[in-house]
């Protein structure tokens, strides 16, 4: 039983002081920012799934993506952002300080697409025969 005290309980409490200290993660797909460039270009996420956009690069880069609803998230060097996707559809995104170098992409964001609304005035069937 000594052993027990003298060898696993300390391991134990070694790899609890480990786990402790290391990173937290964010959700699991990622778009990384170096400079004048995301990678990967094309993302595809589910509707209201999380993204964690990094800047890996030595400037100050945005996330910015009009047609889903987000203005623009800037991303010092060295820092992250989530970023929530809640509407199905393929969407731009862009860095609104490199645009004209070509730090642009795409995201797909797949789920349920909203229903088409009917048009104004539309016919209804007539009931009788």
């Amino acid at each position: 039983m000594k052993w027990l005290t003298r060898s696993i309980i300390p391991s134990m409490a070694a790899l609890a002081a480990l786990i402790a200290f290391l990173p937290r993660t964010g959700p699991a797909v990622g778009l990384v920012t170096g400079d004048f460039a995301f990678t990967p270009q094309a993302l595809v996420v589910e509707q209201g799934e999380a993204i964690t956009i990094r800047n890996d690069g030595d400037l100050t880069h945005s996330f910015t993506c009009p047609e889903c609803g987000m203005r623009s998230i800037n991303i010092q060097p060295g820092q992250a952002k989530i970023a929530t996707f809640p509407t199905a559809g393929t969407f731009e995104f862009f860095c609104v300080y490199h645009r004209t170098e070509g730090m642009e992409g795409r995201v797909t964001v797949e789920g349920d697409a909203p229903a088409a609304p009917e048009p104004a005035g539309s016919p209804t069937p007539d009931p009788s025969p």
